[in-house]
């Protein structure tokens, strides 16, 4: 069902008083707020759309959510008892941090030119937030990113103000769009971009383009154009082909993630260097999450720029691309830039708590 901006913390806190699994979201370039409440065991959904939302690794729970009940339903609803989700992983603390993307960038040079590998970090803080009025800040304050909250399996509450489209597929002309999203600086700098961030852009655009060439005709890609998203800047390919009969829009999804921009190149060796370096659970960072309706549209991005939150504390996830020129004192800088909108919205609800 269909929200209004004022209604999104009325819904998270129904849905959580409730205990019914939810998701709220906000298409990137959409005004449309859609509510998806499903407690698994009312009658015949409202609508043929359903929410969606994969792990990174693709083998941890996934989150698949019927469009089932109103919001006046569950306000109905009596309460259930709280949910016990796993506490939160540590930070990763920096002079870690430091010393392991140091190691591997050495390595990466013995990996060839296109060798690249995404390391994530995460920022964990003991703070009460309210997920509700949290939730309704992000809406109102990312109009430039797609936006989520939503449960899951465990009953964590999943924060998401994410750039990045995954894909698009028009269902009825097979059309499908997808973009290249990499390279890194701050918003406001209008320099000139550097040979580390053309070539890591660079690298994740020839991956998806031949990727898309695997399971689709027609693939056209766009000139390169930067895209600000908070307060980073990053350069953007969109690419667009037909899909094949046969191949489905769930299939082309699966397909295309992760990609480079979350995990690297080659994909067996990122993902080696990331089980070895990262001693996080990544979760739903880094997978992809969306909005379907079978024979119509299917949209699915990748869950970048998200913040778990569990009773007592949150957990905000963040990464870069390192490739054999990265130097880690700037790539630990630039996430702590693509941290900083997420994590000024959530020290802002922390803060007004304590002065209720």
């Amino acid at each position: 069902m269909l929200l209004s901006d004022e209604s999104i913390a009325e819904a998270v806190r129904a849905c959580r008083r409730a205990g019914v699994s939810f998701a709220v979201i906000r298409e990137k370039e959409h005004d449309e707020v859609r509510l998806f409440a499903d407690d698994g065991r009312s009658g015949a959904p409202l609508s043929d759309a359903f929410f969606f939302a994969r792990q990174w690794n693709e083998s941890g729970p996934a989150v698949t959510l019927a469009d089932r009940l109103t919001l006046a339903e569950v306000c109905a609803m009596p309460e259930a008892p709280a949910a016990h989700p796993a506490p939160a992983d540590p930070s990763t603390q920096e002079v870690d941090y430091l010393r392991d993307v140091t190691a591997l960038t050495k390595t990466l040079v013995g990996e060839g030119p296109r060798a690249k590998t995404v390391i994530s970090r995460i920022i964990t803080e003991d703070a009460r937030i309210d997920a509700a009025d949290a939730a309704e800040r992000l809406f109102r304050e990312r109009r430039d990113a797609t936006c989520c909250v939503f449960s899951d399996a465990e009953g964590a509450l999943w924060l998401v103000a994410t750039p990045e489209l995954l894909l698009h597929v028009d269902e009825a002309s097979s059309r499908v769009t997808t973009m290249s999203l990499a390279g890194t600086k701050a918003a406001d700098d209008l320099s000139s971009w550097d040979v580390k961030n053309i070539e890591e852009h660079n690298i994740v655009t020839s991956y998806i383009i031949d990727r898309m060439g695997m399971m689709a005709d027609d693939v056209t890609a766009s000139a390169d154009t930067p895209s600000v998203s908070g307060a980073v800047r990053h350069l953007c390919t969109m690419i667009t082909a037909r899909l094949r009969p046969g191949v489905t829009p769930a299939d082309a999804a699966a397909y295309l993630s992760p990609t480079p921009a979350v995990c690297g190149m080659t994909p067996d060796a990122a993902k080696m260097h990331i089980a070895t370096i990262e001693r996080h659970r990544r979760r739903f960072y880094s997978g992809y999450l969306g909005v379907a309706t079978p024979g119509k549209a299917f949209s699915a991005y990748v869950t970048l720029r998200c913040a778990r939150l569990v009773p007592g504390s949150f957990s905000i996830y963040v990464g870069g691309g390192i490739t054999a020129r990265s130097v880690a004192r700037d790539e630990w800088l630039e996430t702590c830039a693509k941290a900083r909108p997420l994590l000024n919205i959530l020290n802002q609800q922390h803060i007004s708590n304590h002065e209720r």
